[in-house]
């Protein structure tokens, strides 16, 4: 026969804290991730504007960075509201306040990014 393990009440907190903690760890990081991953986009779109890439390669690149900043918005977004939560949970430092900025300027940045994209899209596009 299995033997029941008692759950310590003292246990379960620490153990939701971590799994908490990795959670937004990795929403954060993901958002970072996807965050240079446009910014080179961003680049790659530039020079193929001196380079004079085909239009067909233009509009797959406008399209790949608008997918991806708006992935990348609702992870910053939810990073960012899993931040404030950890702060009420465990303690405020300065650094968590850093990356509560640095997830709101993704979250702008990424909005910003699928505003370009869009619209450029659909001037290349022919309105």
């Amino acid at each position: 026969m299995k033997e029941k393990r008692k759950i310590n009440s003292t246990q379960e907190p620490s153990q939701f804290k971590k799994i908490f903690f990795l959670i937004c760890k990795l929403f954060r990081n993901a958002a970072t991730i996807l965050f240079t991953f446009n910014i080179l986009l961003f680049l790659l779109y530039l020079v193929g504007n001196y380079q004079i890439f085909l239009d067909k390669s233009q509009s797959i690149i406008l399209n790949v960075m608008s997918i991806t900043s708006i992935i990348m918005v609702i992870f910053a977004v939810t990073a960012f509201l899993m931040s404030i939560v950890i702060i009420f949970i465990d303690r405020f430092t300065i650094l968590r306040l850093f990356k509560i900025f640095f997830l709101l300027i993704i979250s702008s940045s990424g909005t910003i990014f699928i505003v370009y994209s869009v619209v450029l899209n659909k001037l290349s596009g022919g309105i």
